[in-house]
């Protein structure tokens, strides 16, 4: 038609003058739309260049050759090309942001950067070590503690990439992964040998900070070509997208362009398909992604497939976009702020979680959400590394409407554009606030006595670790056990309440006071004071508490005490006071003494001629193989069977009787005798459990992890122990399976573990073999629950004291359900210990205890009334 034009023919003047007028009023309906919406069009370079070029090609001004209209034509066809895309771009056309594959997102979002602040901190840690050249004890705990948490990163890490390179093949990536896991691995392994496995700390400072310095680069270099893979496929994705959109708009100014060369004849055929694709292009671009309708069957018909194609793919990718979407905001607290840190959105749950309103937040800053109590340091921390691009990890504490606190674990992302610039922050949280309570309710509660509110033995000890204790009073109560067995447990528990409160008054102050085990308390000063004065204020206190009678059921009870002393006389009593206390009145009680003072003198002769008298028993019994195992049931309260035995030592008397423990096992420790009675233990329990098929448990003490010839011993003996495991299996004689697998080593609580080290390399070489672990008398010791979890144990047990009262005091059943519930997330058995009667029994069941123990079920057995096997 443009060639008949310039060739003279005017019979195609009306229909290019009414395809002018028509591509005219597009451009008005443009800027009509842009100055009523989004307001851009009218400052776009390729819109002035299009419509200016435009003016150029109508009739009156067609050039003289087809060739440079042809060039006129091609050039106005790509201003408005880049047009559509700059629409595209301004108007937000959803692009794929969706993250694939979810291991590669852990890896990029959370494990990175919480490896980086953990080496980061084990660097710093280590430093300050190595320029003061000494380590405590407490630092190597507390190394331990951040070495652990660097090296579960590692190993997410490790898997979660594994899982992702396995499902994707890419060579380069797998090789920088594999790189850098090696050089953190042996950084790790280095620091660790360093600080915890060698007696000189060698290495220079200077040395250390640049490999460390060197590892944490290491790091970032692994961050960035997995960022550079993450942003390289996002962009794979928006490419895609855009050459769609750019493939239909170019179609779409083509046919608008050339639809006047191609005769009046075709007018009717193209001119409303090709509206139809200008409206779709239109349409998308305000998000409305509708199929076209295009009736014809020619090139239009496969434009419009084309878009119709292009258009399902986008609402598919928007739809999956949403679903993340939902599930993000139906799991996590959501905000966003811009890069001003003004918030921008927040999602349903996060309101709901801060009591605040849409309103009340949009447009505020980020910072007035935070807890006024949040260390300034850790916010400037966190804006520092969000402006510099970073991903933040961190727990934070939010304030919400009404005043209370939320603790949240966050992460805060910053969102880039095209341009590598900060678009906005995207902060994820999740609410910790109820395990984190949850968590100092429980460790409270194992630092105080249940039934009495006072502080227990584990914070007795604590306390005595932080400060010098000048003087300790133990009073203890006579016949106490009397009083339980005469009028029961409620009234004891009573009497235990009265004195707790009597003491406490008495004391006003001037002393702190502690509940110890069973019917004993310890007053403790933590001034200076003379040692008169420390007695007459025990003489006092007694007269002072014999006073009083406890009124059960119509009886008044009369309470007699008993005191021992103790002071602090120099340095070298610190770690001893406590126990001199304790031996005085172990003498009060012998000797039917009011109050005995420590006397070190007397008590040396005295407690050295008993030992010496027990020494000569135990070496004796041990010649005459007179040590020997008793085995204490323990029953399975959800098969209701007993399928483990407790192997408890007893040493027989020449004239037969059989003597518990409690009276020759401390002093077996203190005269190098108890690794002996363990090797005794070991032998005879394993021969009477070679030929059953219960599981067996045996107690061994921190004494026994710490001595390399007796773990050697107990190695060998599981390995070489062969038993029959006849539980839920039959088994023929060649098809045997070994001792270890139905092992348990207990290890008692009320021992505080002074090498964890050592310890958590004795549980990996029993679990090697195949054995089990356990925590005895749980809930009366050290009660660390981190070192408790990162020793990988099978087995709970929890201790009698606890047990026996949960039917009388609500403290002690709220501090057992609250034990049963966390071991029960970690995959924990528990045991009931000091189970004695029915209705504890039951008790014990409702809550959910796995196992029980105590004289109820039975007392311990020796080897020939041990009932036949399971199965037999």
């Amino acid at each position: 038609m443009m060639q008949a034009f310039l060739n003279g023919d005017n019979s195609f003047n009306s229909s290019l003058d009414t395809l002018e007028r028509k591509i005219n009023s597009t451009f008005s309906t443009f800027e009509q739309v842009d100055w009523s919406e989004k307001k851009f069009l009218h400052d776009d370079a390729n819109y002035k260049n299009a419509k200016a070029l435009w003016h150029t090609a109508t009739m009156k001004h067609f050039l003289d050759t087809s060739d440079k209209n042809f060039n006129l034509h091609t050039t106005i066809i790509e201003e408005l090309i880049y047009l559509i895309k700059n629409i595209s771009n301004r108007l937000g056309i959803p692009k794929d942001r969706n993250i694939q594959n979810h291991y590669l997102s852990v890896a990029l979002f959370d494990t990175l950067p919480k490896l980086k602040n953990h080496i980061g901190m084990i660097r710093g840690f280590t430093t300050g070590i190595l320029t003061k050249q000494q380590i405590s004890k407490e630092d190597k705990k507390l190394f331990l503690k951040i070495y652990l948490l660097a090296n579960a990163e590692l190993n997410t890490l490790q898997l979660s990439m594994h899982h992702y390179l396995k499902q994707t093949n890419i060579p380069k990536l797998e090789r920088s992964i594999l790189q850098s896991s090696k050089t953190i691995e042996l950084f790790m392994q280095r620091t660790e040998s360093l600080v915890l496995h060698t007696d000189s700390l060698a290495q220079p400072v200077k040395s250390f900070f640049k490999e460390a310095t060197q590892t944490i680069g290491e790091i970032s270099k692994l961050h960035d070509d997995i960022l550079n893979h993450f942003q390289n496929d996002l962009k794979n994705r928006m490419d895609a997208a855009e050459s769609k959109i750019i493939l239909v708009a170019l179609g779409l100014t083509s046919m608008v362009l050339f639809a006047g060369l191609l005769g009046l004849a075709f007018y009717q055929s193209v001119s409303r398909p090709l509206q139809e694709l200008q409206n779709g292009v239109y349409a998308i671009t305000h998000g409305n992604y509708s199929p076209l309708k295009v009736d014809t069957k020619d090139e239009l018909a496969t434009i419009a497939l084309a878009f119709n194609t292009m258009a399902a793919e986008i609402r598919k990718q928007l739809s999956f976009l949403q679903w993340y979407k939902t599930a993000l905001d139906s799991s996590s607290l959501v905000s966003k702020t811009d890069p001003e840190g003004n918030i921008t959105y927040v999602n349903e749950l996060l309101l709901h979680a801060t009591g605040y309103s849409e309103k009340e937040l949009i447009g505020k800053r980020y910072k007035t959400l935070l807890h006024p109590e949040m260390p300034e340091e850790l916010f400037r921390q966190m804006r520092e590394a969000i402006r510099d691009k970073k991903i933040w990890n961190g727990e934070l504490k939010t304030r919400t409407k009404n005043g209370t606190e939320l603790i949240t674990e966050t992460t805060i992302i910053p969102i880039l554009d095209d341009k590598n610039q900060i678009k906005e922050y995207v902060a994820v949280h999740s609410d910790i606030t109820e395990l984190i309570k949850s968590k100092e309710k429980i460790q409270n509660m194992l630092y105080f006595d249940t039934l009495t509110g006072l502080p227990n033995r584990a914070r007795l000890l604590e306390d005595l670790k932080k400060e010098k204790g000048y003087a300790i009073i133990i009073v203890n109560i006579d016949d106490f056990r009397l009083v339980n067995d005469f009028y029961g447990y409620e009234a004891g528990n009573k009497m235990l309440q009265d004195m707790a409160l009597w003491i406490s008054n008495f004391a006003q102050g001037h002393y702190a006071v502690y509940r110890l085990p069973s019917d004993e308390f310890a007053l403790v000063s933590f001034e200076s004071r003379e040692a008169r004065k420390v007695i007459d204020f025990a003489r006092a206190m007694t007269e002072y508490i014999e006073k009083h009678t406890i009124s059960y059921n119509g009886s008044d009870i009369p309470i007699l005490i008993k005191a021992g002393v103790a002071l602090l006389r120099d340095d070298k009593d610190v770690g001893r006071i406590l126990i001199n206390a304790d031996t005085a009145i172990k003498e009060a009680k012998q000797h039917l003494e009011k109050i005995i003072f420590y006397n070190e003198s007397r008590f040396a002769k005295e407690a050295y001629k008993r030992n010496m008298e027990w020494i000569k028993k135990i070496k004796t019994a041990i010649a005459e193989d007179r040590i020997v195992p008793f085995f204490q049931p323990i029953y399975n309260n959800r098969t209701n069977k007993i399928d483990k035995y407790e192997a408890l030592v007893r040493l027989i008397d020449t004239d037969g009787s059989v003597i518990s423990p409690f009276h020759f096992l401390d002093i077996a420790k203190k005269a190098k005798l108890y690794t002996d009675i363990t090797r005794i233990m070991i032998e005879k329990s394993f021969q009477v459990f070679a030929r059953r098929n219960e599981e067996l448990s045996v107690n061994i003490s921190t004494q026994d992890i710490l001595d390399a010839d007796l773990v050697a011993f107990l190695i060998e003996k599981i390995k070489g122990y062969k038993m029959q495991n006849r539980i839920n299996c039959e088994c023929s004689d060649t098809d045997q399976a070994t001792l270890n697998n139905r092992i348990v080593f207990e290890l008692t609580e009320s021992e505080e573990v002074e090498n964890y080290d050592e310890t958590i390399r004795f549980i990996k070489k029993i679990k090697e073999c195949g054995g089990k672990m356990a925590i005895d008398d749980f809930g009366t010791g050290y009660s660390n629950f981190v070192y408790i979890l990162n020793m990988g144990i099978n087995y709970l047990k929890i201790d009698g004291s606890l047990i026996k009262t949960i039917l009388t005091d609500d403290k002690s059943l709220t501090l057992v359900k609250a034990i049963v519930g966390f071991t029960r997330e970690l995959g924990i058995k528990t045991i009931a210990e000091f189970v004695s009667d029915a209705e504890l029994q039951k008790k014990v069941e409702e809550i959910g205890i796995d196992y029980s123990q105590g004289y109820y079920i039975d007392k311990p057995l020796p080897q020939e009334k041990l009932p036949p096997p399971i199965g037999s």
